[in-house]
């Protein structure tokens, strides 16, 4: 019913419109497709959600996500979004850090009956196993893990993420959730095309 995909536009390559990325019977909730800045986020959501899932801004600066709200029964909300955070090392990556710790801090006090988010969050060196980083309590992967305890959210992904060649692997692509039973399942793919990313 939702498909999400971050780093959608070509590093390399044609230029591509919104029609490009369409899939039969989905109604495509794009972010930063037609700009020069980010990577692009896209989250696919059925037609058959189409009265009951709107996508909405972002509440502040954070550069690459896109939040939907599904309306369930009995009033119940479930917000889902897909969180692309560059590793790429540039003048604004400590604020867009600091963004995107106040994104979820966001998104949690809201009180929404359930939460799902999704992406590369591209922090490789924290180990969500022990919850721990080798990096000291300043550290922008220690002000991430903080907000993931404060905001009581459950990691579900435990298998490695991303694969490329010599390196070692890590655990970059996580599944957040308010609920620890809300992810039964998750299943690891092969990468697609020339991606070094499990789907």
């Amino acid at each position: 019913m939702l498909i999400a995909v971050s780093e959608v536009k070509p590093k390399n390559g044609r230029e591509m419109c919104e029609i490009d990325y369409s899939i039969d019977g989905y109604t495509i909730n794009p972010v930063n497709l037609d700009q020069e800045c980010g990577r692009g986020i896209i989250v696919y959501t059925h037609v058959s959600l189409d009265k009951s899932a709107i996508q909405i801004k972002v509440s502040n600066n954070f550069e690459e996500a896109c939040l939907i709200e599904v309306l369930l029964r009995n009033g119940d909300i479930l917000l889902f979004g897909c969180i692309y955070r560059s590793p790429t090392q540039s003048e604004n990556s400590e604020d867009n850090n600091k963004q995107l710790n106040e994104l979820l801090q966001s998104i949690c006090y809201n009180k929404y009956s359930h939460i799902c988010l999704v992406g590369d969050f591209n922090y490789k060196l924290i180990n969500l196993n022990t919850w721990t980083t080798p990096h000291g309590d300043r550290s922008k992967e220690s002000k991430f893990l903080e907000v993931l305890r404060d905001c009581f959210l459950f990691q579900h992904v435990e298998e490695m993420t991303r694969l490329r060649g010599n390196d070692d692997p890590s655990l970059l692509d996580f599944i957040l959730t308010n609920e620890e039973l809300q992810v039964s399942d998750v299943a690891h793919h092969a990468p697609r095309g020339k991606s070094d990313h499990s789907v």
